[in-house]
């Protein structure tokens, strides 16, 4: 995006001459969330990797083993290195200090979310936290860091984007509550990790799982509680869906899928599995196991 002056193509930005305004780091945050499984220009999303798990009923699901392969396409930092741009550049931006600290939860929140993402594919990676110029060989070669440094600051970037985000900025985009609701996700997965790899010499799993219950809480209050399955899932539009905290927008023609024939037809989907329908709330809000309507 950026180029150094001299010969440079008129199309694009100079790094010193680009951070002047709100719009302007509005504008830079549009490619984050291209790295939302099928949110950006993809055709496919985390729905329909679902199909791979046993919630689905499905007679055409094959089990095979699989090998870790000799190389990996998600080591890739360039994400990483764009959040860091906004972090140290959005200081520079004659803007309230409100617009700044969003700004920079926004990209503390992507940045986490990259390094989320790469924890969970490689264990333990390099953590770099400042923007790296071509010339900083000593940081780009750097060995991996352990896995609680990663995660440890995975988290506090989760928390400083929780705390400085607004409540809402534009509509269906990053705010408090999905913050929120990533940090449930995070804490969720590493907390479980942490508890079953006892060979890691973790032992605050309990930590991380009560932060991911207070994060999930903080949601459900915020009013996000699911309603009729069906309206969730044959909707023509989820603005206003009382489930939908982040949602990807499609037009007739332009951007369609096909959600609704996987979740009811007969045909392409086989039905939901019983660890599936019990995973749903009963309408008192308790879960099956527990919940007396589903006792008698």
């Amino acid at each position: 995006m950026f180029k150094i002056p001299g010969n440079r193509n008129p199309n694009q930005f100079i790094d010193g001459s680009y951070w002047t305004s709100e719009a302007n780091v509005r504008a830079y945050n549009w490619e984050f969330y291209n790295s939302f499984t099928g949110f950006g220009t993809g055709t496919t999303a985390d729905f329909y990797f679902s199909t791979f798990s046993d919630d689905q009923a499905s007679t055409g699901l094959g089990l095979y083993a699989v090998s870790a392969p000799a190389t990996n396409g998600t080591w890739s930092w360039t994400l990483i290195r764009k959040a860091n741009i906004m972090i140290r550049r959005v200081e520079t931006v004659p803007m309230s200090d409100e617009a700044k600290n969003h700004w920079k939860g926004i990209a503390r929140f992507f940045r986490a979310f990259d390094y989320f993402d790469k924890v969970k594919t490689f264990g333990d990676i390099p953590w770099i936290g400042t923007p790296l110029d071509i010339s900083d060989t000593a940081v780009i070669y750097k060995p991996r860091d352990p896995r609680k440094l990663i995660m440890d600051s995975v988290l506090d970037d989760i928390d400083y984007a929780i705390k400085n985000l607004r409540a809402t900025d534009q509509p269906n985009t990053v705010n408090k509550n999905v913050a929120l609701a990533f940090k449930s996700r995070v804490c969720l997965f590493e907390g479980t990790y942490r508890k079953y790899h006892t060979e890691l010499g973790l032992n605050d799993a309990d930590k991380w799982l009560l932060a991911a219950k207070d994060a999930s809480e903080k949601v459900m209050a915020a009013g996000f509680i699911l309603g009729s399955y069906k309206d969730l899932y044959s909707s023509l539009d989820l603005a206003g869906n009382k489930e939908a905290i982040l949602y990807k927008a499609y037009v007739p023609g332009a951007m369609t899928h096909s959600v609704i024939g996987y979740t009811n037809s007969t045909t392409q989907m086989h039905g939901l599995t019983k660890s599936a329908v019990e995973s749903y709330a009963a309408t008192d809000g308790l879960p099956i196991s527990l919940a007396p309507l589903c006792r008698r």
